[in-house]
């Protein structure tokens, strides 16, 4: 888990609907990899069926729903900042709840766009939370200027 001041960025775990936007999601992958940054979570993979809610890919034929969830929460702290993918500011309730346990574990997390549930922005204003609101390209350039400061004050 990130421990925020002095640290330089790494790598950057997504959260979204697949069912919604998988295509852009997979394009904030590359966005992300091009600019030299790791994602966790989750990696490109082609899309095998859609069961109760969950998307299910190749490698992941064989868990039950509970398991592709679990697994997802496992990797998902192991980024150094969280990147909501929500185009149409449509966050869905799993992914909110992703986003809730991010946040009460101390994670940095970012909106592709202002989130449409009063829940969430209610929630993140009162806990004074700064959610910044980013396109991946934005904050590639965020996270990689970040980094420049890091490299340039452990040098001093």
């Amino acid at each position: 888990m990130r421990k925020y001041v002095g640290n330089k960025y790494t790598s950057i775990g997504i959260c979204g609907s697949f069912r919604k936007h998988y295509d852009i999601i997979c394009n904030t992958i590359t966005i992300f990899e091009e600019n030299g940054f790791v994602v966790t979570v989750p990696k490109k993979d082609k899309i095998l069926k859609e069961e109760n809610g969950f998307i299910i890919f190749n490698q992941e034929e064989d868990l039950e729903a509970h398991e592709l969830e679990k697994n997802y929460l496992d990797k998902l702290p192991d980024s150094d900042c969280v990147f909501v993918c929500n185009p149409d500011g449509y966050i869905e309730s799993t992914v909110m709840a992703e986003i809730f346990v991010m946040l009460i574990q101390g994670q940095e997390v970012r909106f592709m766009c202002e989130p449409n549930e009063e829940v969430l922005k209610s929630a993140l204003k009162s806990s004074n939370i700064n959610s910044m609101i980013v396109s991946p390209k934005e904050l590639c350039f965020f996270l990689k200027t970040h980094n420049e400061v890091f490299k340039n004050e452990r040098l001093v």
